[in-house]
Parts: structure tokens; sequence; C-alpha cells
């Protein structure tokens, strides 16, 4: 029977590129600035607000995790359950994050329901009640959630990887089990004060038509509007190549993490560089995962991926293997990175490749939600406003010339960090 999937990806050319949005910048009379995607014909808003890490919180996540919690869990005019239900009156959502460099607040809804809900979202933001029960709560979920995960080989090759990649480093001090312990309702108060009421946020909003922005700028005006203050975060570089073990006896896998250099400051040569780590193992198809999962069956899985901060970039290869497979898997990893730095490189490859960025470069944008998040991680990112544009552009000018220098230069086995556990 033959075989119904082609072997040879199909071409595409330039004309199939996705309309490429971009925010618009507003000055607003209250001092802040909204970045602006206008309505689409998804009938939902969304509105977030992006909060700096001050100098004071930053390699502190303990405290913003558990302030990022206890927001929304009561209020000074609501409980907990009244404040959730007003908000499931408006058919809204909301949603929380903190990382390493920022603390993120989004509310979701239906665009007639949007004044309605920016009172909720105002609460939520500067009238939590940060409950002692709550946080009690929170500390001990925390602490359940540290122990359980230090079980685990996964978890114990990230905090090898992570103490060794960043050790001294402000942003990315790895967290300790004794200062979790030690957290206070007190620390949570203060960088609730800090972070919240100290520092102006941006604002980022997503399916509003400039005509109905009145209640968004009415909203904006009545948050704090100080001057932030701009973290003095250390430059960052990559250290020597090192093999690091944790000893975890007993378990029957190991896993397995891999890190080394990626490009920071110049967009073209990131392009490169991040087409040619998909190749390598960025995807079901890549090399990795056709030699170690299906061809050698040492993992169910490995990825390589890129990783990006404003102080800080790497790229890093995951994978879980089976016990006493690590040095196999390094080898065949080693090789991979050897056929790609001596030009090994077909034209099928690259082809396959492109396909599976220009498609994936799409699925982000599809949609108000997706369109709004991925431009607000790239301008967070301080990438150029054409950025997705040029992208797109790049996946047909990428060679095997071109490919080969990257793997060269990003991928050379003689500077990876290797960290595993089991």
């Amino acid at each position: 029977m033959p075989n119904p999937y082609p072997l040879q990806a199909p071409a595409i050319d330039l004309s199939q590129a996705p309309d490429f949005p971009e925010f618009e910048l507003l000055p607003l009379s209250s001092g802040t600035s909204l970045n602006l995607l206008a309505r689409s014909q998804n009938p939902l808003s969304k509105l977030s607000l992006r909060y700096p890490i001050g100098i004071d919180w930053l390699g502190k996540p303990f405290p913003l995790n558990t302030l990022v919690q206890l927001l929304g869990e009561g209020t000074k005019q609501k409980t907990a359950a009244e404040w959730n239900a007003a908000l499931d009156r408006c058919g809204a959502f909301v949603q929380k994050s903190a990382n390493r460099e920022t603390l993120v607040f989004s509310l979701i809804c239906r665009n007639q329901n949007l004044a309605q809900a920016l009172p909720l979202f105002r609460e939520l933001l500067l009238e939590s009640s940060l409950n002692k029960d709550e946080f009690d709560m929170q500390k001990e979920l925390q602490i359940s959630d540290f122990m359980q995960e230090s079980e685990q080989v996964s978890e114990q090759a990230r905090r090898l990887s992570s103490n060794y990649l960043f050790k001294g480093h402000t942003l990315f001090q790895e967290e300790q089990l004794s200062e979790l312990q030690a957290l206070d309702l007190e620390q949570v108060q203060a960088a609730y004060q800090t972070l919240i009421f100290e520092q102006m946020p941006e604002a980022f909003a997503s399916g509003i038509e400039p005509g109905d922005l009145a209640p968004l700028t009415a909203f904006l005006a009545s948050l704090p509007a100080p001057a932030g203050q701009e973290p003095k975060i250390n430059p960052w570089t990559i250290p020597a190549a090192a093999d690091l073990h944790f000893a975890m006896p007993g378990k029957s896998q190991q896993a397995l993490r891999v890190v080394g250099p990626a490009p920071s400051t110049r967009i073209q040569e990131e392009f490169t560089f991040r087409f040619m780590l998909v190749l390598w193992g960025g995807y079901f198809g890549s090399r990795l995962m056709k030699n170690i999962r299906e061809e050698k069956g040492y993992t169910y899985g490995i990825n390589a991926s890129p990783m990006r901060f404003k102080s800080a970039s790497y790229w890093m290869v995951n994978t879980q293997i089976n016990g006493g497979k690590k040095e196999e898997t390094l080898a065949e990893m080693k090789r991979e990175a050897l056929r790609l730095m001596q030009g090994d490189v077909r034209a099928e490859e690259i082809e396959t490749v492109r396909n599976y960025l220009a498609g994936s470069l799409a699925r982000t944008l599809d949609g108000v939600l997706n369109r709004h998040d991925r431009l607000m991680g790239l301008q967070g990112l301080g990438y150029p406003a054409d950025y997705l544009r040029l992208h797109h552009q790049s996946l047909f000018e990428i060679g095997p010339a071109d490919i080969q220098l990257a793997a060269q230069k990003w991928i050379n086995p003689e500077h990876w960090i290797c960290a595993s556990a089991g």
C-alpha cells in the first residue's frame, strides 16, 4: 500500500503571509499610555496591566506568587464568593501571573460588558483584603507543592541547572524551602504596596474600538500613577561548560537538561538560530526526536527551545530518559549537533521546518486574544514593531549555509552545560 503521507513538504510562498497586527500607542491624560489593538470579529475584549518587579523584589518569587494568589480572594467590600459571583454575572474572567520580571493581571470579557467589569477589576487590584486565613492556606499549599516537586527528577534537574546558570544573579536566584517557610503576611503586604501602588503599569487593550474607550480611560486614570523605577539588572553571560548531577537513588528514570548560549541582540541572527534549533530538536519531526525517541527509544519525548528574557538568552533541551542512558543520549545529541555544524542539511528538511514555523506563526495570531498575548510578549522583550513580518519573511531566506553557521556558533557541544537528576 502506498504511503499516504508525502515525504516532500509542499512549497509555500511569501504571499501567504498572515495579517501582522500592531499595537497603537495612545498617550492618556492620566500620564500612562495605552497599547491598543483594534476590534476583531471576536466579541471579546482583553485588558492587561503589566507591572515591573521593582528593585526590592527581584529574585523573591515566594512573596510575589503568594500575592498573585491572594488578589481576588476577597476584597474590602466583598468575600471571595461575592466578588467572583459579580464577575461571573458580567461574563468576565481574570488571569493573574507572576514571572521573574513582571506581574501581569488581565481582564477578559464580552465587549458590551466591559464597563460593568472594570470596577470589579479595580477592586481586585486596589482593594484586596489579603486575608490572613487565605495567606496561611496558600503558604501551606506552596510548601506542600515545593516538597512534592522535590521528589521529581525533572524538578531537581531544573533547580540544579538554574543554580549553576544564574548563581549570583539577582533576578534568577533559585528559591529555597527555608525562605518559603519564613514567609509572612507582612512581606506580601509590602510587595502589594510597592508593586501595585507605587509603580505605573503598562496597559494593553484589544478588541476595543477607539470610540468605546471612555470606560477604559476612566479606569486607567483611577489607578495610582507614580513614576516607576526600572530595575537595575546585572549583565548576565552564560557560564562555562559543566556536567552536573543530582543523585536520587531508586528512581527508574533520569531527567536531563542541556543548556547552551543563544543570540540576544541581532534580530536576523536570532531568526536563523531559531530555525536551526527547531530543525535540531524543536518539533516532533526534529532530528533529536527521530533519533533519540523513534530510533533509540531512550525517551518518550525530547525538545529544544529558546529561552528569552530581557536580561538573559539561552537555549535548553529537556528530556526524561530511561535510567542509565544519560551518556548514550548525550552522545546522540552531540552527533546530531555535529552533523549540522558540518553542513549536513537537506532541502526537504528546510522546507518542512519552513512550513511548520509558518503555520505556528499564523496559529499564534489566530483571534484577538492570541494576538494580544503575542504582541504584549514581544513588546516586553523589546522587539521592534515589525518583528512578526520580518520573522515570516526570514523563513524564505534561510538556507543550508545559514543553518550550518548558526549551528557552529550556538550548539557546539564544547559549550554545553548538562544537568541531570535521578
